[in-house]
């Protein structure tokens, strides 16, 4: 019971920091740096000999086709650009919810969880990268570090190359090879599996010259736990399979799904990390009679929003920050939309003020029927604002449409006041009798001067 009484505070403290932790991920995944770009910006050499120490560039060239990977399970591997080893091992997996119940269970996992379970389960094999002793791309020799590949891996049939004496004892099992320890439960059973890049008859790079070998642009290196965790090193020093166009085609995509995949992976964890801080008050509706059955699926639905907009807050504003062109952009047209406005607001407001002063001036000798009539006189000059002029009016033969938008004046002002919507009437029917909004004003002060004669 200690357990579970402690398991509130201790899951709001976990899913606060969770959501902290998210929001940064999701910040720096919005300006992570573009290799996309900076690779196209790269100029595309013919020939790599002629390079200064300190050059960008981009060389294509061919690989030698006996270019040959060792493994320490497996030996002469060749046709492939570079193979990443997988080891698993089958061992206890222990989680905890929000009310600290306990769940045990038996799953494939990359490495053997710390708990009370697995205390006797030893991992033997070991994942990792397999690169060639050296690329060298036509007579352009790649420096090995840090080199990134970003070619699509394929899974790779380990019984169809040697093993080394380390890989005697495994066992063969479709695209695995297995080592199953003395045990009746298959616990700590271990497996291994291939995945790589196949050789491309051309390739790509981008990156630096030190002046001997290519190296990798660290102008935008980046370090830290966050952008390691989102696999942004900010190095530009990639090998791609195929001509340079085809090489940057594939680097956009790569970019972009990685992009995607680290907002879905960060909207879903925030989610999580709102339902483990709404846990206590979880815990205290369910103890409410009727309340309780449904404060599972209401947290649930709270949550949802919470992280889902939180997450698309922090994507959309770290999107604009990291383009600053468009940045500029949309606060330029907001800015503008509120100076038009503004000055609209102002115009109005000036206009009324001249409406208020002519018709004080007029005082009580305005046409007493032209109020008795406003209402509906003004909805059918509304609906048609060429309908013929007032019978009142001493315009009504005349074939210009001032008359009439002079008795459309006459009947906004008959309650000696012309609100928003009367205005926006009278300036359409002006703009159609082609009264430039310069003379506006001037055309508003006769008709004012003109009824108050």
């Amino acid at each position: 019971m200690k357990r579970k009484k402690e398991a509130g505070p201790v899951a709001f403290l976990f899913g606060f920091g969770l959501i902290v932790a998210l929001v940064l991920v999701l910040w720096a995944n919005e300006n992570r740096f573009d290799y996309h770009k900076a690779a196209k910006s790269r100029t595309w050499v013919a020939d790599c000999t002629s390079l200064k120490p300190g050059s960008s560039f981009a060389f294509t060239g061919s690989l030698p086709k006996e270019l040959t990977l060792a493994d320490t399970y497996l030996s002469d591997i060749t046709g492939y650009l570079v193979v990443y080893r997988k080891a698993e091992i089958y061992c206890w997996d222990r989680e905890k919810d929000s009310e600290g119940v306990v769940t045990w269970r038996k799953r494939w996992m990359s490495s053997v969880q710390d708990n009370s379970r697995n205390s006797d389960i030893t991992q033997t094999l070991r994942s990792g990268s397999l690169l060639a002793k050296a690329y060298t791309l036509g007579e352009l020799t790649i420096d090995q570090k840090d080199l990134h590949f970003v070619d699509k891996k394929q899974p790779i049939q380990p019984t169809d190359w040697p093993r080394t004496q380390e890989a005697n004892h495994l066992v063969a099992e479709d695209r695995y090879l297995m080592h199953y320890p003395d045990s009746m439960d298959d616990l700590g059973s271990e497996r291994l599996s291939w995945q790589g890049i196949p050789l491309a008859p051309k390739l790509t790079y981008f990156g630096n010259f030190s002046g001997t070998q290519a190296v990798a642009d660290r102008t935008e290196q980046r370090d830290g736990f966050i952008t390691s965790l989102i696999g942004d090193s900010g190095l530009l020093h990639h090998l791609v399979s195929g001509e340079r166009n085809a090489a940057l085609s594939t680097m956009k995509s790569h970019l972009a799904f990685r992009s995607r995949l680290t907002r879905g992976i960060g909207s879903a964890a925030m989610v999580l990390g709102f339902l483990l801080l709404l846990a206590p008050i979880r815990k205290l509706l369910s103890s409410i009679p009727l309340i309780g059955p449904l404060a599972n699926a209401g947290i649930f639905v709270v949550a949802l929003t919470l992280g889902l907009g939180l997450s698309a807050i922090v994507i959309v504003t770290g999107f604009f920050f990291s383009q600053p062109w468009l940045l500029a952009l949309v606060l330029i047209g907001l800015i503008a939309l509120l100076l038009i406005a503004f000055q609209r607001r102002r115009q109005q407001a000036n206009l009324q003020k001249v409406v208020v002063a002519e018709q004080a001036q007029m005082g009580d000798g305005s046409n007493p029927s032209l109020s008795d009539q406003r209402a509906e006189q003004l909805q059918t000059f509304r609906k048609n604002s060429y309908a013929s002029p007032m019978p009142s009016s001493p315009d009504r033969d005349s074939p210009n449409p001032e008359p009439t938008l002079k008795s459309l004046i006459r009947l906004a002002l008959a309650d000696q006041h012309i609100d928003r919507k009367e205005m926006q009437e009278i300036r359409a029917a002006a703009k159609d009798a082609g009264i430039k909004p310069k003379n506006f004003r001037r055309f508003m002060q006769e008709v004012l001067k003109a009824e108050g004669g």
